[in-house]
């Protein structure tokens, strides 16, 4: 299986510099092309694959001048990766997920997880809900210049996509604590049961009274073990 795996992970590089190859033209301008959808099906130990998106959407591979093209997020989770999108360099950003507590990577209740230009990120602990939700609660302190939309992306469990609900706007100088909410709706669709470790990035803007497009960043992909 892992060597499976290595293979897997080594046609997902080729694909996406395929990808990449093919439509560099896409940075000064357009072009149009004609796709191909044949139910083309991906199977792993003769065990046919269900693609899904973030949203647990079904998506179809389709095939372009000849060429085979895979959705990499839901390839790459079937394959037990976890994905994350860096919008700042246009990167897919695939990782092996750790259940090791003492893997760098990984943190508990209470730590710090990120820093980006004066923006500190806090994972302060989680609370699971009586319905079978849950709430992972985040701490964030501004000391940029700016007042901020910050949200989540790429949220996963157990290196699975769920849906969640997080979003805030904070000002300079403001600190604020907010639970990113997962329902037992979203844990459900997902078909996760047990809930061990999570990853997520955050994404912010600018906010400004003449809605001119100001600072934006992300923060990379952080993991967190729960349990």
């Amino acid at each position: 299986m892992k060597n499976c795996k290595s293979f897997f992970a080594g046609m997902l590089t080729m694909l996406l510099i395929v990808c990449l190859a093919g439509t560099a033209v896409a940075t000064t301008g357009k072009v149009t092309k004609e796709l191909e959808y044949r139910d083309i099906q991906v199977t792993l130990d003769g065990k046919k694959l269900d693609l899904k998106d973030a949203k647990g959407n079904t998506v179809e591979p389709f095939m372009f001048d000849g060429t085979n093209y895979l959705p990499v997020r839901a390839l790459a989770e079937s394959l037990g990766l976890e994905v994350a999108w860096d919008g700042s360099t246009n990167t897919v950003v695939l990782t092996t997920p750790s259940d090791d507590a003492s893997s760098g990577e990984v943190v508990t209740a209470n730590t710090f997880l990120f820093s980006k230009d004066h923006i500190r990120f806090y994972y302060t602990g989680y609370k699971a809900q009586s319905d079978g939700g849950y709430e992972f609660n985040i701490r964030i302190e501004n000391d940029s210049d700016y007042t901020l939309h910050i949200y989540e992306q790429d949220f996963a469990i157990n290196s699975l996509a769920v849906d969640c609900n997080f979003g805030l706007d904070i000002m300079p100088g403001e600190t604020v604590e907010q639970p990113i909410t997962v329902t037992k709706e979203a844990l459900d669709k997902a078909k996760i049961d047990e809930v061990r470790r999570f990853s997520l990035m955050f994404c912010g803007y600018e906010k400004n009274p003449l809605n001119q497009v100001g600072y934006n960043f992300n923060t990379g992909v952080a993991k967190v073990t729960i349990k």
